[in-house]
This record gives structure tokens, C-alpha cells and sequence, in this order.
């Protein structure tokens, strides 16, 4: 693989019955994935007609479905297709909490 092609980042992506919200104020969009710097959401029609533009910042929490939340902040980095945005965070989930969030998703679906 390319360097230049890297992510910089560990990704999780989460089976969909344990997708985080990414809530702020009224709107609550669907976390498909997630890592240090950023995520990728599914937001609906009335979330991307505020949301859907790049550079638009966001100040809200992610709301994990064993109960944890973390406070985000950052900037829509793109809009990736109709409905998914890209959001780039300058604040956001740490390494720690991304390995503890693999490891349980990992432990629960173990075969």
C-alpha cells in the first residue's frame, strides 16, 4: 500500500446493533464508524440540511451502547455520499478508549 494512503488513525466499525449516536441538541446521527480523528455518519434529511456542507462544526457527544459518552468536537470534513458525512474531530475519543470499545465488541460477538 501506498504511505500516502495510510490512515493516520486505528478505525473501528461497528456491527449495526452497536452503533454510537453522535447527538448534538436535536439531532442524532448514526456512527458507522469511528477512530481518533474523526468518523463517518449516516444523517437524515433534516440533519444534512444543517450538517451537510463541509466546514460546518459540531459540538456534541457520542453515546455508546454500553452506556459510555464522550464528548466530541470538530468539523465536517466532507460529505461522502447522499445521507454519510465525514466529520474530522479535534476532540475526540482516545486511543485507550477506541482499544476498550475493540475489545469489547470483539468479546460480545466471540464466537
Amino acid at each position: 500500500m501506498n504511505e500516502s494512503q495510510k490512515r493516520a488513525h486505528f478505525r473501528l466499525e461497528f456491527p449495526p446493533s452497536e452503533r454510537p449516536l453522535l447527538k448534538m441538541g436535536t439531532f442524532e446521527l448514526v456512527v458507522l464508524d469511528v477512530s481518533e480523528g474523526g468518523c463517518s455518519v449516516e444523517a437524515g434529511n433534516s440533519a444534512m440540511t444543517f450538517f451537510g456542507h463541509a466546514g460546518i462544526r459540531i459540538v456534541g457527544s457520542c453515546h455508546f451502547t454500553n452506556g459510555e459518552k464522550i464528548e466530541v468536537e470538530g468539523e465536517v470534513l466532507r460529505v461522502i455520499s447522499p445521507g454519510r458525512l465525514a466529520i474530522r474531530f479535534s476532540k475526540g475519543p482516545s486511543f485507550a478508549r477506541m482499544m476498550a470499545e475493540h475489545r469489547r465488541i470483539r468479546t460480545k460477538y466471540r464466537t
